[in-house]
């Protein structure tokens, strides 16, 4: 279990959030929540074109009710301006624990010329090997003085202890051929 979350007696919300970037978006979340007598615990945000994505966990006392249901209802319709929606509920410390606890984690890099489906197929060869994507962030770029699209992405997987990694790899390796891409897959 991780460090900072460890007291059970906290009451634990979880604020997620998406839309337009701006100044002040982080802020808005980490002044709402401390001014209802709460402390942030982990935070997570990127910024996609334009987009920001955030997802903040904050303790609150047990017996501090008011101030952990204020959180959650104050993040209403343009709470944090327009194009922005916000998501809030109560969690469990239970949501920290590892959805792939005793396995091994894997980097699988896939690079090569940009097409459709890459994502989409990958994805589902993780599926269809009921493996859960830990994380995962892709990006086409343009190959220096070819302008080439060029497709590169990393997944981050856990592998379950008895996983069959010999067949993995096969159908890794056949993805890798009908694609014409190169994938990488290395243990953590």
């Amino acid at each position: 279990m991780n460090q900072r979350v460890g007291h059970d007696e906290a009451r634990l919300i979880k604020i997620s959030g998406i839309g337009q970037d701006r100044p002040g978006i982080v802020n808005g979340i980490a002044r709402t929540i401390a001014s209802n007598g709460g402390n942030i615990i982990l935070q997570r945000s990127m910024k996609v074109a334009g987009e920001f994505a955030i997802t903040v966990v904050a303790s609150f006392d047990k017996d501090n009710v008011n101030g952990a249901q204020h959180v959650m209802q104050g993040f209403g319709d343009g709470a944090l301006g327009d194009n922005f929606i916000v998501f809030a509920r109560e969690i469990t410390i239970d949501s920290f624990a590892s959805q792939t606890s005793g396995g091994t984690k894997y980097i699988v890099n896939i690079y090569g010329d940009d097409q459709m489906g890459i994502v989409e197929s990958m994805t589902l060869l993780l599926l269809q090997n009921n493996l859960n994507l830990d994380f995962m962030e892709s990006e086409v770029t343009y190959r220096p003085f070819q302008g080439t699209k060029t497709f590169s992405s990393l997944f981050e997987i856990t592998v379950p202890e008895g996983f069959d990694m010999d067949t993995f790899s096969a159908e890794l390796d056949q993805f890798e051929t009908n694609y014409d891409l190169t994938v990488i897959i290395k243990q953590q």
